[in-house]
């Protein structure tokens, strides 16, 4: 992978400002290796628009329907959403009842937050639980059916459980949620004229006061919350169909015989890529136990050893996992791609981790930068766009060490050389090794001694300037006990007048011709009360041009 690459992809993947940084950066590495191996091995193809061939994906099934005999079946059984019997399983899942009933506690003891307006909801007011992704949607959705996964658990998960008001969830019913915002948008306007109106007639019918009862509730969404709560759930409910899909091993099958009917070229570079999405999955797992095992004191080569081993294991345990499919796939020649892959990461790993005094040395550059980016910050970036260009630096640092290490020691590989697999390899393995050696360099910032000395060596700095502060501040604070004394005003008033001087100055830094500017001087002049020999321009420019009047200064 190369640096421009690398990049784009960091670019393209920006850090989650909801988590801590060195959490937001982590993830943001984790996504661009998850992203290269989609890529580089076509799976990404799995779950975009396409009708799939022979395959069933989540997204062909919602497209263009199953194709899938058992899958088909499930679905066909599933019964009618509207059948009382199939509607009360969603309503009366053990989860949709514990959440109600921490729901009422809550709401007893005036604690209960509207999930869709951000507001307390009233201790007499009884809540609703809205399914976000609608129950009836789920329960008609084929990519659940063609998972074999539980409907009924997935609209009772906790992202999809949200308790509003029984304005709110009444109205939106079964509808998609940017549906229901686009109606609540659209009617606004009326909506408030009819509030308006309401409120205005003195004597109201119960329907006339049901009716502003619900117009009123149903104005206290807030638009940005609801696709948020939308945007979760559906993050969570994608997730959990993908996973289920690609762990099932009759996705793998089916894979195999469309590869054996229609040619290996594509089936076994998408075999390769699912088999080292679950080793990546199986090491990902790792990492935190790694580093926990080496809190008192952190080695990047310690690390890095310790990553070699966990690939070692890894290919050892997806190759035992599906040792059916490796043995039996084109006679043999995924078994000898998965030994020679497990061979060189281990290799790859043990090797880096005996020049990791030179990796060190190449990375101190990079890290010096970060810390004067976040010191001086000489650009005036947002915290975001912070975050954005410390991630790239470490993605450089990292990608010319990956290319240093796996340029030459992969290209000898037979593997390399095959016309089918050898080009997403090499893409694949530059893009594993910058994500790997990314978030090594970010453990090593966050828990190496080195860095911890530098950081200690900048609070030196830190307590230097807070000291310069505090003097600065301090002469502030006597230079107006000394001006207070000299022009025999409290300290009140000076500090009025100073109010009032910055105020001015405010104004004239925003104003855009000289009528404006003039305007902030004598609304200036008025709010000091300063007893000037005129009153407007006129009056100025009668006085400048009276040759009796004397002006004295001083």
């Amino acid at each position: 992978m190369t640096t421009t690459i690398a990049l784009d992809l960091v670019d393209e993947i920006p850090p989650n400002g909801d988590l801590p940084p060195s959490q937001s950066l982590l993830q943001q590495y984790e996504k661009m290796i998850v992203t290269t191996l989609l890529r580089s091995f076509a799976l990404d193809l799995m779950f975009k628009d396409q009708d799939g061939g022979n395959i069933d994906t989540p997204v062909t099934a919602r497209e263009f329907g199953l194709k899938d005999e058992a899958a088909q079946t499930r679905y066909q059984n599933r019964g009618d959403y509207q059948d009382k019997r199939v509607k009360n399983k969603y309503h009366q899942h053990a989860n949709y009842s514990k959440r109600n009933a921490e729901a009422s506690s809550l709401r007893k003891d005036g604690k209960l937050i509207d999930s869709y307006t951000g507001q307390k909801m009233p201790r007499n007011e009884a809540q609703d639980m809205d399914h976000t992704i609608a129950a009836s949607t789920i329960h008609n959705d084929p990519a659940v059916y063609l998972t074999n996964l539980n409907g009924v658990d997935l609209a009772n998960a906790d992202t999809n459980l949200n308790h509003t008001n029984f304005s709110i969830n009444r109205s939106k019913k079964h509808k998609d949620m940017k549906q229901f915002i686009n109606e609540l948008e659209k009617n606004q306007a009326a909506s408030q004229s009819r509030i308006n109106e309401l409120k205005k007639k003195g004597d109201l019918s119960d329907k006339e006061r049901g009716e502003l009862r619900k117009l009123e509730n149903l104005s206290k969404a807030n638009i940005e919350m609801m696709a948020e709560a939308d945007k979760k759930a559906r993050k969570a409910y994608e997730g959990t169909i993908r996973t289920a899909y690609l762990k099932d091993k009759e996705t793998w099958k089916k894979l195999k015989t469309d590869a054996a009917s229609q040619g290996m070229r594509m089936g076994l570079r998408q075999v390769v890529g699912m088999l080292l999405a679950e080793v990546w999955m199986i090491v990902r797992r790792k990492f935190p136990q790694i580093v926990s095992e080496m809190k008192e004191e952190f080695s990047l080569s310690t690390f890095l050893k310790q990553v070699g081993e966990t690939f070692k294991e890894a290919f050892t345990m997806v190759k035992e996992k599906f040792s059916s499919l490796i043995k039996s796939f084109g006679n043999g020649v995924l078994a000898g791609i998965m030994a020679s892959l497990s061979t060189f990461f281990v290799n790859l790993f043990a090797g880096t981790a005996k020049n990791v005094v030179k990796l060190i040395r190449e990375f101190w550059g990079s890290i010096t930068e970060i810390f004067s980016l976040l010191v001086f910050n000489r650009d005036q970036l947002a915290p975001g766009d912070l975050m954005k260009a410390i991630s790239k630096i470490i993605v450089m640092a990292a990608s010319v060490a990956a290319g240093t290490f796996i340029g030459e020691a992969f290209s000898k590989l037979p593997i390399a050389q095959m016309p089918v697999i050898g080009e997403p390899l090499t893409i694949f393995i530059g893009g594993m090794t910058t994500g790997i050696l990314s978030v090594s360099l970010l453990y090593f910032i966050d828990h190496s001694k080195e860095v911890a000395e530098l950081v200690t060596f900048l609070n030196k700095f830190e307590d230097q300037l807070v000291r310069k502060i505090e003097f600065y501040q301090q002469l502030n604070v006597d230079l107006q006990a000394k001006v207070s004394e000299l022009a025999a005003l409290s300290l009140d008033e000076l500090h009025a007048q100073i109010e009032l001087v910055n105020k001015m100055s405010s104004g004239l830094s925003l104003a855009t011709s000289p009528d404006e500017a003039n305007e902030v001087v004598t609304r200036t002049i008025q709010e000091m009360r300063l007893d000037l020999p005129y009153e407007d321009r006129d009056q100025l420019k009668g006085l400048l041009r009276d040759k009796s009047v004397t002006l004295h200064f001083g």
